[in-house]
């Protein structure tokens, strides 16, 4: 299931953008999750992959957005400064627990079932299949100035965006923002000590 996981994050990484060309956002979600295919199967060094990967991962995946969705209302009540680390320490942990994972992720088949729309943001349900099992996985996307964006995956009906949102407003909510930031820059070290 971890494989799976690892998968759908990789994919949402490689979906944060699609050319002004494609009207489905199903067409988007297939070519990147070709793209992920292409750099996993090739025959470089790993920390070779890991590189490729982060650089797109820099380009296409909308902290700022993933930053405002996350925290909610407590958004508005941040620093500049506070954004900065938060998304700072959003993009290390997204990176390091994910792309250390990517080895393990190459073998994978996606299907998209449907896209459904919802007041201007669109569900892209798929089914990805792989020797660890089958699981559904939906994206949440809608366009920004033409293109696709990709802001959330709902693994089996949970959605990873609104895990964050509970757990940081619960925090936020019994010992402040800085609890926060002080939670997300331990579990970074403690995945920086696993390596």
């Amino acid at each position: 299931m971890k494989k799976i996981f690892v998968v759908c994050v990789l994919l949402l990484i490689y979906s944060g953008v699609v050319y002004a060309g494609e009207d489905k956002a199903s067409d988007m979600i297939l070519r990147y999750s070709d793209k992920v295919k292409g750099i996993l199967k090739k025959n470089i060094p790993i920390e070779k992959k890991k590189l490729e990967i982060k650089k797109v991962v820099d380009e296409v995946l909308d902290y700022n957005e993933l930053a405002k969705r996350s925290l909610g209302r407590h958004y508005k009540d941040r620093t500049k400064e506070e954004i900065e680390r938060f998304n700072y320490l959003m993009r290390e942990l997204i990176e390091t627990s994910y792309l250390k994972k990517i080895t393990s992720a190459v073998d994978y088949d996606i299907v998209i079932k449907s896209e459904n729309e919802d007041e201007g943001e669109l569900i892209v349900d798929t089914s990805i299949s792989s020797k660890e099992g089958k699981v559904g996985v939906g994206f949440a996307v809608f366009k920004r100035d033409n293109k696709w964006v990709v802001y959330d995956l709902i693994i089996d009906e949970v959605s990873t965006l609104k895990n964050y949102k509970s757990e940081f407003n619960k925090i936020i909510k019994e010992q402040g923002f800085d609890a926060v930031i002080k939670k997300m820059e331990s579990k970074l070290q403690e995945l920086k000590d696993e390596k």
